[in-house]
């Protein structure tokens, strides 16, 4: 599933991008086109980011650190 993520990811970066910018220079009314769809791809992620709940933005450690006395197994 990974494999298959990459190379739609390198596919849409490496021949789509380039086609739809060739797309919108050919004509300046298209640029007017290109520049919403931009912004909306900017929004979202920044949306999500700003949205996001406190706990998540928050690392969280789960494991305790040992305590010196284990470490020196002074207990036994």
């Amino acid at each position: 599933m990974t494999l298959l993520g990459i190379v739609f990811g390198f596919f849409l970066f490496a021949v789509v991008t380039p086609q739809v910018e060739s797309w919108a220079f050919s004509d300046p009314i298209r640029s007017v086109v290109l520049v919403p769809v931009a912004a909306v791809g900017w929004c979202i992620p920044h949306y999500i980011r700003q949205n996001a709940m406190d706990v998540e933005k928050q690392l969280i450690f789960e494991e305790e650190p040992a305590r010196a006395i284990e470490l020196l197994q002074l207990g036994e």
